[in-house]
């Protein structure tokens, strides 16, 4: 009977547990981002492979560009505004503006140290940009500058590290490029209030790789406020104790008002009083948006076999 019970209880808490495996070139872009002081963040999507000194990656920590000739990355703070205005771009290449906010850990104090602003050794800096793309999605003619402070006011600063200017364009081409080979998806027309369906998805597989890591309060903290309160944090995140692996498939979405519902498979392996014990699942969250940020709620799992 104890057997039979703790098989039960394990089974309702694999409907939070799961993990999705990168391909190869996304492994790859994990393994240098690893190097570059981002140890273990989830690609989802990358450039990787396109040039040997460059790379934009979307995470688990959020868009991040690496910069391999100068050993270093850096968080792309506004990653959505940014390739927002690329997608725009692409029907008036000659006139570009865009203003990238980077974040830059371990950066050092040289001569671009009075730009924008420090937090501990993180150095936050704004890059107003303005370029024209040619044929080949390169950025050509560009004009960059930033300025000083958490909130400028205006950008009439020049940039003096070649490194942070570098850091700029390479950014810009290398989203470019995931636009124009369609990597990166045209906008969706959905309402203010709800999230495009590459969002729901990419949180979906986020929670599940949080959950595998055992980061348990970030993924935790991507529920809405709603299933919160029915779920407390200490009894769910002590249920994971048994947990041996899992494995989590996409299979589709759909979208009803601002909400978008992300139906998937999970695959989960328990090791319940020394026996393995192996479970399917289906089932969907749905995905909203809240205070701004995508949350996962209501979610419908039952088990296969």
């Amino acid at each position: 009977m104890k057997n039979i019970f703790a098989i039960i209880a394990c089974s309702l808490l694999l409907l939070f547990s799961a993990a999705t495996e990168a391909g190869p070139k996304d492994a790859a872009a994990a393994a240098e981002l690893a190097r570059l002081g981002f140890p273990g963040v989830y690609v989802t999507k990358s450039s990787y492979g396109n040039n040997s000194q460059h790379f934009v990656a979307f995470t688990t920590k959020g868009c991040i560009s690496a910069d391999l000739r100068n050993g270093r990355a850096a968080i792309l703070e506004n990653a959505d505004e940014v390739v927002q205005n690329l997608r725009e771009q692409q029907k008036a290449p000659d006139d570009c503006l865009s203003i990238l906010k980077f974040g830059v850990p371990n950066d050092t104090r040289d001569k671009d140290a009075a730009a924008g602003w420090w937090e501990g050794n993180i150095h936050h800096f704004h890059v107003y940009a303005l370029y024209s793309i040619d044929n080949a999605g390169e950025i050509k003619n560009e004009h960059l500058f930033t300025s000083s402070g958490a909130q400028p006011a205006h950008y009439h600063d020049y940039l003096h590290e070649k490194k942070n200017s570098e850091l700029a364009i390479n950014t810009l081409e290398e989203l470019n490029s995931l636009i124009r080979s369609g990597e990166i998806a045209p906008a969706e027309e959905t309402p203010e209030t709800g999230v495009t369906a590459e969002e729901a998805v990419e949180r979906v597989r986020t929670f599940y790789y949080n959950l595998n890591h055992k980061y348990y309060d970030e993924a935790y903290n991507m529920f809405a406020e709603s299933w919160k309160s029915q779920v407390g944090f200490d009894g769910w995140a002590a249920g994971f104790a048994t947990t041996v692996s899992q494995e989590v498939n996409v299979l589709s979405w759909e979208r009803s008002g601002d909400v978008c519902r992300v139906f998937f498979q999970l695959r989960a392996v328990d090791n319940i009083d020394g026996k393995t014990v192996y479970s399917l699942f289906d089932g969907h969250w749905d995905v909203l948006r809240e205070n701004g940020q995508a949350v996962l709620g209501n979610p419908e799992i039952r088990k296969m076999k």
